[in-house]
């Protein structure tokens, strides 16, 4: 379910009970017209009535995050540790992507990564100054349109 709103230039996707799912901004220049009617197909594609260009505009919501996985790793403290992950994306040419180290609930150290194209044999490296221990580290990606990973890969971290 959803809608048009042409004042605003969005779009809505609403839940069966009528629950705000999502609202985008309708791209291209609205000078050229508004959004008056929009249908979402099956795959995702977005269809979308323009009032004044007479047209209708074809284009993919992005309303999901990336895939990301990850590899165990064990590294000697004060020694380069390297960490072997994937990140998928299906839209976006690239992610902004950071490993998060946690030991039980608690965050030791985030680790950015910045702007990362996705792939499936990624890796970084990072020199280890935690104490001898087994972490547990997180992929974290967000794409361009703001959603965040999920599922969020995560593996052990083993320092000795």
């Amino acid at each position: 379910m959803g809608g048009a709103d042409p004042a605003a230039n969005t779009i809505t996707k609403l839940s069966k009970v009528g629950k705000l799912l999502a609202n985008w901004k309708v791209p291209g220049d609205s000078s050229k017209g508004h959004a008056s009617d929009a249908a979402i197909g099956p795959d995702g594609v977005v269809y979308v009535a323009d009032t004044d260009g007479n047209k209708i505009q074809r284009w993919k919501l992005d309303d999901h995050g990336p895939h990301t996985t990850a590899k165990a790793v064990s590294v000697v403290k004060g020694k380069t540790a390297t960490f072997t992950f994937s990140v998928d994306e299906d839209l976006d040419a690239q992610v902004s992507v950071s490993i998060q180290i946690k030991k039980g609930s608690v965050v030791k150290k985030t680790i950015p990564l910045g702007m990362i194209k996705p792939g499936a044999a990624l890796s970084a490296k990072w020199k280890c100054s935690l104490p001898k221990g087994t972490y547990k580290y997180y992929v974290l990606a967000v794409d361009s349109a703001g959603n965040n990973q999920s599922p969020t890969g995560s593996a052990k971290l083993t320092v000795k």
